[in-house]
């Protein structure tokens, strides 16, 4: 795929994130506007009704979030929950608390998952663009390169990952390797023969930078 069309499909779903929060949003940003949206379902479930951007419901999404830096405690929130106008002696509070905290890591899964996904894509993409170029560099480091990009985009299927923390092991050092390998690219690219004639290819530099900027991988 065109180095330029890859980027823009990333930019495309990166405007998907980016809803409800802005082009300047964190990571934190997004999984808390997240988190918010499905307490405020799951609060329904209980026959609750609270507000989006409710103290409690801010302070419920950071304690249950895996990328929060702040952790209220149960007692913090009865306060907030108060200001909210929930009886917090209830049933249904006491049923709506105990439901969303036991399949936190579930929801946490869920929000998260399509951030991961997107990286992978961006990732994947970007070395597949870059394989054409490095099977015609004649290079010992372009070689080797190649044979570990072969294997991690074997290893990684699109719309099937498994992802395991040995296979993000490999993504990171794999997209590492990119990084170093055009950083010793000469400007005017590489010369290979073939067929008894010579060949000048130019590599995609601008366009594999930005991708693997939009990554932060390290």
């Amino acid at each position: 795929m065109n180095a330029k069309k890859i980027l823009e499909n990333v930019l495309g779903k990166l405007n998907e994130f980016i809803n409800g929060v802005g082009w300047k949003c964190t990571i934190n940003d997004y999984v808390l506007d997240r988190y918010s949206r499905h307490l405020v379902n799951k609060a329904l479930e209980h026959g609750l009704d609270v507000s989006r951007n409710s103290d409690f419901v801010v302070e419920l999404a950071n304690r249950l979030s895996n990328v929060s830096g702040k952790k209220p405690t149960r007692s913090d929130l009865v306060t907030f929950a108060k200001r909210e106008g929930l009886d917090c002696k209830s049933d249904s509070y006491k049923s709506f608390i105990s439901d969303v905290e036991d399949n936190a890591a579930a929801a946490n899964d869920e929000i998260i998952k399509p951030l991961e996904d997107l990286i992978i894509y961006a990732g994947i993409q970007l070395m597949k663009c870059i394989e054409g170029f490095m099977a015609a560099d004649p290079s010992q480091e372009a070689k080797k390169a190649l044979a570990s990009l072969d294997g991690t985009i074997t290893s990684i299927k699109e719309g099937e990952y498994e992802l395991s923390p040995e296979k993000i092991a490999a993504f990171k050092k794999n997209l590492a390797k990119i990084e170093h390998y055009h950083e010793m690219l000469p400007a005017e690219g590489i010369l290979f023969k073939y067929k008894n004639k010579v060949y000048k290819m130019t590599g995609p530099g601008t366009a594999a930078n930005e991708i693997l900027g939009i990554i932060k991988y390290k």
